[in-house]
Order: C-alpha cells, then sequence, then structure tokens
C-alpha cells in the first residue's frame, strides 16, 4: 500500500483468535547502518 508522499511505509495485519483483526503502519525506511548494528548484536547474542 502506498500512502501519498510517503512512500516508505508499509501495512502489516494478522488475524488472531483473540481479535478480530490487528494491524499497524511501519516505516520502511532505515538506516543501513542501524540494521548492520543490530544484525551483529543479534549474532553476539546467539554466541
Amino acid at each position: 500500500m502506498i500512502i501519498r508522499q510517503h512512500t516508505s511505509y508499509s501495512v502489516f495485519y494478522r488475524e488472531l483468535e483473540t481479535m478480530w483483526l490487528l494491524g499497524g503502519i511501519l516505516s520502511t525506511l532505515r538506516d543501513p547502518d542501524m540494521l548492520q548494528a543490530r544484525l551483529l548484536i543479534r549474532e553476539v547474542q546467539k554466541m
């Protein structure tokens, strides 16, 4: 789904047993350095 003038957002939804519908809007624009840092943190935590 495209939101006018803000093409870096996405809509998610999920059907749950306790709720008919759960949804939200997320920003898909991410800083590459922040993504790399989060991946490194995950790898270290798995060790």
